[in-house]
């Protein structure tokens, strides 16, 4: 749907045009009119013309008008919102096509208003606020990229549903973040692995402290690791421990499962 103003500035146009209530508009022939489709128009021919114009662009503003003839389809807008008399007969055509604008004006004023009030921050979603705070503590920069950590949002769920932070799903986490989208629309997602790679310093994470993160984000035990990258015990065992670097293929097998699992991209950083 347009805005209120395309609606407020067309009601005038339509007002302040010549001989307007010298038009309307039937369904059928009638000899001697300007024909759209099945409309036949009676009045001023030069009314007409100014008339068409203006309903084209006023059925541009109607939101689903996918008719093949923009013309055909405010006169079909002005029918069903009660200006005229069905099967299809419409007079005062400049008269019901200003009130039908003021009457979407005023529909556009009611959506304009609750999108402001929704976008006012004491009306917030609880994530949302929680992350702006996260963003001036961190002094993060708005823009295309924002990230969120997955801790804050389970944190936050937990806090909203009184639950462990724990028992907040996977599915909660995801539908918190998509409900972020009107606002943030490249917003991404940080999970703990994503983050595995690096300390709070910024150091390097070692391979094994990396494996040691995505299992316990996996809740995986050491034998259901083996299983799933098809090695023994002990080598993942070692590898966990770190007192033996995994072999390159071993590291694409890692990284395999553990996306599968967790539905996203896994890469191990391989520390020198």
């Amino acid at each position: 749907m347009a805005s209120s103003d395309f609606w407020r500035d067309l009601a005038a146009e339509f007002q302040r045009l010549p001989d307007g209530w010298t038009l309307a508009a039937h369904w059928g022939d009638i000899v001697g009119s300007p024909a759209f489709g099945k409309w036949n128009i009676t009045g001023t021919r030069s009314v007409v013309t100014g008339f068409e114009a203006l309903a084209r662009r006023a059925a541009m503003g109607v939101a689903g008008a996918n008719t093949g003839d923009l013309f055909e389809a405010w006169l079909e807008k002005l029918l069903d919102e009660g200006f005229g008399k069905k099967p299809a007969s419409i007079v005062g055509l400049c008269k019901a096509s200003e009130a039908l604008c003021k009457k979407l004006e005023s529909r556009a004023l009611q959506a304009e208003f609750e999108e402001k009030k929704r976008d006012a921050p004491e009306n917030w979603l609880p994530l949302r606020a929680q992350y702006e705070a996260f963003k001036a503590a961190k002094k993060l920069t708005g823009g295309p990229h924002e990230e969120i950590p997955e801790a804050l949002v389970r944190a936050t769920l937990a806090r909203q549903f009184g639950i462990k932070p724990e028992e907040v799903t996977a599915r909660q986490i995801n539908l918190a973040v998509i409900e972020l989208l009107p606002y943030y629309p490249a917003i991404k997602l940080i999970s703990p692995s994503r983050l595995s790679a690096e300390t709070e310093g910024g150091q390097k994470k070692t391979v094994a402290a990396q494996l040691n993160d995505l299992k316990e984000e996996c809740h995986l035990t050491v034998q259901e690791v083996a299983e799933l990258v098809e090695m023994e015990d002990r080598s993942v065992r070692r590898h966990l421990s770190g007192s033996s670097t995994p072999y390159d293929r071993h590291l694409r097998a890692y990284e395999r499962e553990f996306s599968k699992i967790l539905n996203r991209k896994v890469v191990i950083s391989k520390t020198s």
